[in-house]
């Protein structure tokens, strides 16, 4: 049995000019004799995890969607490195976000990405708008701590095989720390690090020795709706060329 979902996010853009396209976030899965259903980034997203009859149907609908005028806007990594016990720095710990953090976290994600463009703007109420539906939503959450100070955030996923991802931590040293405290509590395997679009980031996590593969089987596709913007512009418009467009899982809303 096969089954493929294909689902759609419709919100104002983030593109440089500001213009009137429509962005389309797009998560598909294929599974062989089950009728569960897991869209790609919930678990084993490294580039050599996925089967080739996965890639083969992510191939099939990006260009299905193309053919209707979709353009994909940046590629998607992952990231992975073979865990040596890297020691928790000094000064420096995570805990499980809560609701009270959540204006910090807002705050932080607003600075980490300044000078950014993406498929949408991100509400400051968003996360607050998710925890109306779902309580538990922070439990993958988790905020990082200089001497009591919150300096950023992570979202992890270990029971779904994925040690981290969207490390949200404006300054550089802040982010070694935060990487390396998720690194001492993996005591053996491989530690991974899912979707990955900024140049930055990708340049964050090659410093400290993961190999980022990309692109993965996820993308965001756009179409224009105004004549005044090709659809050719639309990556370049998005960043998508220049290494400025981000995604993060929480913004796949």
């Amino acid at each position: 049995m096969r089954r493929k979902e294909v689902a759609f996010s419709r919100r104002s853009c983030r593109c440089a000019s500001g213009c009137g396209c429509e962005a389309v976030s797009r998560r598909w899965a294929v599974l062989r004799g089950s009728a569960r259903i897991r869209p790609f980034g919930d678990g084993g997203t490294h580039a050599d995890s996925w089967t080739p009859r996965m890639i083969a149907s992510a191939r099939w609908t990006s260009e299905s969607y193309a053919k209707m005028g979709y353009v994909d806007l940046a590629p998607f990594r992952a990231a992975v490195r073979r865990s040596s016990r890297r020691r928790a720095p000094y000064g420096y710990r995570l805990r499980t976000a809560t609701k009270t953090d959540v204006p910090r976290m807002h705050d932080l994600y607003r600075k980490h990405t300044r000078n950014m463009l993406g498929w949408t703007e991100r509400p400051a109420e968003l996360l607050q708008w998710v925890l109306r539906e779902n309580r538990d939503y922070l439990s993958k959450y988790r905020v990082l701590l200089r001497q009591g100070k919150v300096v950023g955030y992570l979202r992890t996923r270990p029971d779904e095989g994925m040690t981290m991802e969207e490390v949200v931590v404006p300054g550089p040293r802040d982010f070694r720390a935060a990487v390396a405290l998720m690194e001492s509590r993996h005591r053996r395997g491989m530690v991974t690090v899912n979707w990955i679009t900024a140049a930055d980031d990708v340049t964050r996590f090659r410093s400290l020795g993961y190999s980022v593969d990309g692109p993965i089987p996820d993308a965001t596709m756009a179409l224009s709706l105004t004549k005044e913007v090709r659809a050719t512009d639309l990556r370049r418009l998005f960043g998508g060329t220049s290494g400025r467009f981000v995604q993060y899982p929480t913004d796949d809303f």
